[in-house]
């Protein structure tokens, strides 16, 4: 936060406020909140090895490999 206190003004300028030592600025760090989607919570038993999410391809890969 920086105050009216801090600052230097030019020659003959005065602040409107007088009575205290007012916040002129604040500086705040981003938040960051990650939203949780459906489809997270929903697919996560169904994924694949290779990242895909649909059991058919899961299946699609175990019949490939198991004949040869």
């Amino acid at each position: 936060s920086l105050h009216i206190s801090a600052v230097s003004l030019p020659e003959g300028v005065t602040p409107t406020i007088t009575d205290r030592d007012f916040t002129i600025a604040t500086i705040a760090a981003p938040t960051v909140v990650k939203e949780e989607t459906a489809a997270t919570d929903d697919g996560a038993d169904t994924e694949a090895p290779d990242g895909d999410s649909t059991p058919e391809a899961a299946d699609d890969e175990t019949k490939e490999g198991g004949d040869s």
